[in-house]
């Protein structure tokens, strides 16, 4: 990251850049195609934009003081719904590809080795499971994301103040 600060006038000149380099598999690259220049555009326009508003609270107020950012409660549920709806899709699919076997393996190693064989049942997927299991995920998600977002910005409006 680089961060030039150039005096024009009576104004300065913030030039904020990121260096990157592109990654090795071809799974990572594709990402990399369609989401890193519109990430890192987005990354640089909310780093300046908050930076501006820190500094111009500051020199308005003329005392420095912490500004805590207020968090948008029903967007970071939103964010964290979609996360884990998305993850639990992706989750079915590698078990999908991956069979029954496989399944237990990564069950097995994830919780530490328990035996997970007792509970294996037979069962071929199911459409309609997979999308009450990523809305049940969802609803948990936002509700965990949105609760989490009040608690933020409670406790952020106690520290302001003091």
């Amino acid at each position: 990251m680089k961060l030039l600060l150039s005096q024009k006038n009576d104004n300065t000149i913030a030039e904020l850049s990121i260096m990157y380099e592109k990654p090795k598999g071809w799974f990572a690259r594709l990402i990399f195609f369609f989401v890193a220049d519109w990430y890192c555009n987005w990354c640089l326009k909310n780093m300046l934009g908050d930076t501006k508003k820190l500094l111009t609270n500051n020199n308005n107020n003329n005392n420095s003081k912490i500004t805590f950012m207020k968090l948008a409660s029903s967007k970071f549920g939103l964010a964290v719904g979609i996360a884990l709806s998305i993850s639990f899709l992706l989750c079915n699919i590698i078990l999908s590809i991956g069979g029954k076997d496989f399944s237990l393996d990564i069950a097995n190693t994830i919780f530490h080795n328990v035996d997970f064989k007792p509970l294996m049942v037979e069962s071929s997927f199911n459409f309609w499971k997979l999308i009450c299991g990523m809305l049940i995920l969802f609803l948990e998600g936002f509700f965990l994301g949105y609760v989490t977002g009040i608690i933020y910005n409670a406790l952020n409006k106690k520290q302001a103040t003091k």
